[in-house]
């Protein structure tokens, strides 16, 4: 099957054409946008270390209130206060130590200050319900009288706390920071720990801490604890209860699981492993949406910073320049093809007219050489007007061309002139051969 020329230099220009596109699209776009997508992990991955120092920091600044209240001269006399002391009753009444502690908690923003003595008997509260309790069994006072600096865990209190609206609620968030009461004419080697200063923390502060750094519309940094509970609160809490998700609030409701699998999302699993790293493929969520998550573990308080944005949001900007250069690279297909049919016809039509032109002769040297000289007389020779290569090749054809008709001319001149005079030499010959018989006849 004979192939077209317009057809096969169409082919070649086009795929000359294309392989820049195809360069670009195979390799210089997947290679900004994979830099653009390692420059979001790198920001990300910033923002979640951001996270942890900003929870560090608040929580040496809590335990530094603990420290530091523990070393004031009124928690001294508190813890050795009783009633039958009336020589302390009189001293602390008089300089009404109870408003300094509440000046504590206001200014600080803590929910409760408990001052106990070394037997866990709460002598000073800020809530006075609480004065004469044990606590002698809670951890941060397990740990405090020890000689240590303690935070506990964020779980359930045991008593009705204030909640978001201002009522007293049982079983709500919080969490307290300890520190001993040192005596300081103890020993060094062993000081005597006189009792504990024990400070309830306000969870919603540390909501603030997580969500003071924003992450676009979709992103969100949380805290989570070691059994995969989110310790703060979701910005995605309303759509989480509409849905009947959590009942009021994601602290220690919330357990960060997919919803598909009813496992722990992998940045909970990753994290728990104690571990830091990032996913820039894209997981499920507790929403069941494709995110991009970051994950740090803080040892010292065995809590998880989990930082994470709908893939779609992260990968925005880079998604855009892939759709922008498909679609470039479609428009350029379209009309590189164009360009490339009307090239190669361009390029082709005058080779083709040399073709046609040279069946043409072809045909008349096949017929007649009247048939030649009415071609050349109709001018259907080559028809080509261009002042490159190919425009002088058909000039030199048409040249040739008539040089081959006339010649081909002057051939059958010669050839009908040989034919008239063989013609004439027979008739001569006859004519001699009848004159020698009629000869022989006499």
């Amino acid at each position: 099957m004979r192939k077209s020329i317009t057809n096969t230099l169409g082919i070649i220009f086009l795929i000359v054409a294309l392989i820049p596109l195809l360069v670009m699209v195979m390799f210089v776009s997947p290679i900004t946008q994979r830099t653009m997508q390692d420059e979001l992990v790198r920001n990300l991955d910033g923002v979640v270390q951001k996270q942890v120092e900003h929870v560090k920091s608040w929580m040496d600044d809590r335990k530094g209130d603990a420290r530091v209240i523990a070393e004031n001269p009124f928690v001294t006399l508190a813890t050795q206060y009783t009633e039958a002391d009336k020589e302390y009753s009189e001293l602390l009444k008089y300089l009404d130590y109870t408003k300094y502690f509440e000046y504590i908690r206001d200014e600080y923003g803590y929910k409760e200050v408990i001052i106990s003595d070394r037997n866990g008997i709460v002598k000073v509260a800020t809530e006075s319900k609480l004065i004469s309790s044990d606590v002698s069994r809670q951890d941060y006072f397990l740990e405090a009288i020890k000689g240590n600096t303690f935070v506990s865990q964020v779980q359930p209190s045991l008593v009705p706390i204030e909640n978001e609206e201002g009522e007293l609620e049982k079983g709500m968030p919080t969490m307290f920071v300890s520190a001993p009461i040192i005596n300081k004419f103890g020993t060094m080697s062993s000081p005597d720990v006189l009792g504990v200063v024990a400070l309830r923390i306000d969870v919603a502060k540390i909501n603030k801490v997580m969500h003071n750094t924003k992450i676009g519309l979709t992103g969100e940094t949380y805290l989570i604890d070691k059994d995969g509970y989110m310790l703060t609160e979701s910005r995605f809490a309303d759509n989480l209860k509409k849905k009947g998700v959590i009942r009021k609030r994601t602290t220690l409701e919330l357990k960060v699981t997919d919803p598909g699998t009813g496992e722990s999302t992998k940045g909970v699993k990753e994290c728990l492993k104690k571990a830091e790293g990032y996913d820039g493929k894209g997981y499920k969520d507790y929403r069941g949406v494709n995110v991009l998550g970051f994950w740090r573990w803080i040892p010292e308080y065995e809590w998880g910073v989990i930082a994470e944005i709908d893939i779609e949001e992260g990968y925005r900007a880079a998604f855009k320049l892939r759709n922008t250069t498909v679609s470039i690279f479609m428009m350029l297909a379209v009309g590189v093809m164009i360009f490339a049919f009307f090239l190669g016809k361009k390029i082709s039509n005058p080779i083709r007219s040399l073709t046609e032109a040279t069946k043409r002769i072809t045909a008349g040297l096949k017929t007649s050489p009247e048939h030649l000289t009415s071609l050349i007389a109709s001018q259907q020779m080559v028809r080509v007007k261009r002042n490159d290569e190919i425009g002088e090749l058909a000039e030199s054809f048409n040249i040739m061309a008539e040089s081959v008709v006339q010649k081909t001319k002057e051939l059958s001149e010669a050839n009908n002139t040989i034919t008239l005079q063989n013609q004439q030499i027979d008739e001569l010959k006859e004519e001699v051969k009848r004159l020698r018989g009629e000869e022989a006849k006499r």
